[in-house]
């Protein structure tokens, strides 16, 4: 994929960081989009949010409905959610992943 340099893709920072911890060096962020549900908007991803910065996730409980949610932080710091749908997520789990090739390991021995 080719991007023009004016393009806002080409300005853009993509990261994969673990569960709700988020990543914190380069903070705060303007945008933050989950991709795993949160029983509750995780406060670790809402503090690395810039003024007039966006979270969009999934909220609720695991094998229930959950809200696609649209957070907003204001230049003060105050937080306001927007609902936006009814979706269905895996879960945001803590900790790192497991790595598949000790695991493969173990399960050969």
């Amino acid at each position: 994929m080719s991007v023009s340099p004016g393009c806002a893709w080409a300005m853009s920072r993509v990261a994969s960081a673990t569960a709700a911890r988020g990543w914190k060096e380069p903070a705060p962020f303007d945008r933050i989009l989950m991709t795993a549900a949160a029983p509750e908007l995780p406060q670790a991803l809402v503090d690395l949010l810039a003024p007039d910065g966006i979270l969009v996730g999934p909220l609720g409980r695991e094998r229930h409905d959950q809200k696609l949610v649209r957070a907003r932080r204001n230049a003060d710091g105050a937080v306001f959610c927007e609902e936006l749908c009814v979706v269905r997520f895996v879960p945001l789990v803590p900790g790192l992943p497991r790595d598949p090739v000790a695991a493969r390991r173990k399960e050969d021995a």
